[in-house]
């Protein structure tokens, strides 16, 4: 399997038309792109039609085998906007080997004005060109994921995930004879898995040999008029279709009510992306789901979240590993989320990870020599580079991180939270949630409350989940404020080594942090002044620029909940009652995965398509890392 994505070889003939050089293939058709687009794959799946009728509280998942310029995604996105009811969700998913770079994809579609506003807003989130699924937010409506990829990996691995989901498929891509290497067998079973059981499908071409594909894999498929002078197109749906009775059944029930219990960025994330949910299939009915947060500090972000700055970048490994998957995936949406919601308190100047041994050096250049990643994404430089891009002398060069940065902690989560919630219930500790027989009593330390639904999202206090049932593992960390010098001020980028430097802030800098690892169920740690020193020798290892403790003028501590395999803990709740979700173990890296995990976590609540691998969900789920120690079914139904 490859993991390097490499940019469509492209060129515009002279109708203006994009042409593919790898394939010697037209991407869409000289006589009319749009209509072809509208005729083939809209009529052919009877989409406008079956856009009118949409209910209410569900996605519709259309699917397509080839993005390239998108003009068949923002298409149908524009016709959904055109048809669908106002409560209505349309759920795009695509995948691409070789995807076009965003300039291309704004020349190759400027012939439609229609669809300009949806063309910008494709551009301004278009993801790097790096392995994996990307989820942009085309419209309040309508979600795209984007897969870069080869289908034959990606679709299966996607599906695993995601059973039966997809109501249209678009068979598209290069004609079967210029790819055949992907119009092939193990595609057709793989789209049929993905089907949900009213699953329509369309494609352009008429050739016997994919028709019997289909048709084995379990459509029912015939011919059709194609599009202008082609004389044939293929449609077709899904065989034995369930009965409605039984669709009825497995429904999923909304919950009224959820309570989240935190106070930092794993909650703060979830109650943005329950909001959103409202949004998306409420119309924003505060009355269709409650959003309640039960914090026992008398802060917000009174724990790990509470920095005055804290970087964002990914956790790139020596291999395309699960981890590096899900940190790129995630950091790529973080930025989006962040950019949305609180832009002026978000500042993409980059992140210099710097070479500050040989070993990490070999290991950066072990993972550029792959091309896992873009020169836009990540890029190696020298000593002068760095300093050129930093700012500061660096003896090293290192990981140059462009669309990296860092941005205000504190304020962030306060004003997400803010935002979202319906009730928001400080100096709330919770002592028990009991399973009762509507939804979850909920005893606090300010009484009870109910909900239908629980999320733990309390960071360290995920300890207090005494049946020692998650391998949580608290690690202090000390950062130190300094004020800006000199020497310190001139800094552009946050330069990470074994410690970080951020760039000042109102005259101030963060340097940190320590790491000092505590006993199970720890979640207090307070100031020490021989960190501070810590931090300082630490920095001026690797950045000597004449920090002394003089120059600090604050300094905070607090528990990090990390894991063993340093990733999250995301989905129900082990041994509790269905309905209890946990999101916790994000450790230093919160601020980068945490808007993910909570899009995550509530398409699982809600029982939408994730924007993820088979992989990533093993990766990431909540059940991995259990403990020996298992609670007893009793006890298992009440949560302290």
């Amino acid at each position: 399997m490859s993991h390097s994505i490499q940019p469509a070889a492209i060129h515009f003939n002279q109708s203006g038309m994009p042409i593919s050089d790898l394939f010697d293939d037209i991407y869409f058709s000289n006589q009319d792109g749009l209509a072809e687009s509208h005729y083939v794959f809209l009529q052919g799946n009877r989409l406008p039609q079956r856009f009118r009728n949409l209910p209410a509280g569900t996605p519709f998942v259309v699917a397509e085998t080839g993005f390239g310029s998108g003009l068949n995604m923002l298409l149908t996105a524009f016709e959904f906007l055109r048809h669908a009811p106002a409560d209505a969700h349309l759920h795009l998913v695509s995948f691409e080997r070789y995807p076009m770079t965003s300039a291309s994809i704004r020349q190759a579609l400027q012939h439609w004005p229609q669809l300009q506003a949806l063309v910008e807003q494709l551009v301004s989130c278009y993801p790097p060109l790096v392995r994996g699924c990307h989820r942009l937010n085309l419209h309040p409506r309508i979600t795209l994921d984007l897969h870069f990829g080869e289908i034959l990996d990606a679709l299966p691995a996607w599906q695993v995930a995601n059973p039966k989901v997809v109501n249209a498929w678009y068979l598209d891509g290069f004609a079967p004879s210029k790819n055949p290497q992907m119009w092939q067998p193990d595609l057709y079973q793989a789209m049929a898995a993905a089907a949900a059981d009213t699953c329509t499908l369309a494609t352009f071409t008429s050739v016997g040999k994919v028709r019997r594909g289909l048709q084995d894999a379990g459509f029912a498929m015939r011919k059709q008029k194609g599009f202008g002078h082609k004389r044939e197109m293929l449609v077709g749906s899904r065989v034995q279709p369930q009965s409605p009775k039984l669709r009825a059944l497995q429904k999923k029930s909304v919950p009224q009510t959820i309570a989240v219990i935190g106070g930092g960025i794993a909650a703060a994330s979830v109650a943005q992306e329950l909001k959103a949910y409202r949004q998306r299939y409420s119309s924003g009915d505060k009355n269709s789901l409650k959003i309640i947060l039960l914090c026992q500090d008398s802060t917000l972000a009174a724990g790990a979240s509470g920095n005055a700055q804290g970087a964002v970048y990914p956790l790139l490994q020596a291999d395309f590993t699960p981890t590096t998957e899900f940190y790129t995936q995630a950091f790529v949406y973080a930025r989006q989320f962040y950019q949305q919601h609180a832009p002026s308190l978000c500042h993409w100047s980059g992140v210099l990870q710097l070479a500050f041994n040989e070993k990490m050096a070999t290991r950066q250049h072990h993972s550029m020599q792959r091309s896992y990643y873009p020169a836009d994404f990540a890029t190696l430089v020298d000593a002068t580079q760095a300093s050129a891009i930093s700012g500061i002398q660096c003896s090293s060069g290192g990981l140059w991180l462009p669309s990296a940065g860092w941005l205000n902690p504190a304020r962030l989560v306060e004003q997400l939270i803010s935002e979202a919630v319906d009730e928001l219930h400080l100096n709330t500790r919770v002592e028990q949630v009991e399973k009762q027989q509507a939804g979850f009593s909920i005893e606090t330390s300010q009484g009870t409350m109910h909900a239908e639904q629980v999320i733990w999202a309390s960071g360290a206090n995920l300890q207090q989940l005494n049946h020692n049932q998650l391998d949580i593992r608290p690690a202090a960390g000390q950062v130190t404020q300094i004020k800006a010098t000199v020497a310190t001020a001139a800094l552009k980028a946050v330069i990470c080594h074994k410690g970080y430097l951020t760039p000042a802030d109102s005259g101030q800098h963060c340097l940190g942090a320590t790491f000092t690892k505590l006993a199970s169920g720890e979640t207090d740690y307070q100031v020490h002044a021989d960190h501070d020193a810590a931090n300082i020798a630490l920095s001026e290892r690797y950045l000597p620029l004449a920090i002394t403790e003089s120059d600090c003028v604050a300094a905070r501590a607090s528990v990090r909940a990390t894991t063993a395999d340093h990733l999250p803990l995301v989905g129900q709740l082990p041994h509790a009652p269905p309905g209890v979700w946990v999101l916790g173990g994000l450790g230093s890296r919160g601020f980068t995965s945490a808007p993910w995990c909570a899009r995550h976590l509530v398409d699982r609540i809600f029982g939408l398509p994730g924007a993820t691998t088979h992989r990533v969900q093993r990766a990431i789920d909540s059940s991995r890392l259990l403990n020996r120690a298992q609670a007893s079914p009793a006890r298992a139904r009440s949560l302290r």
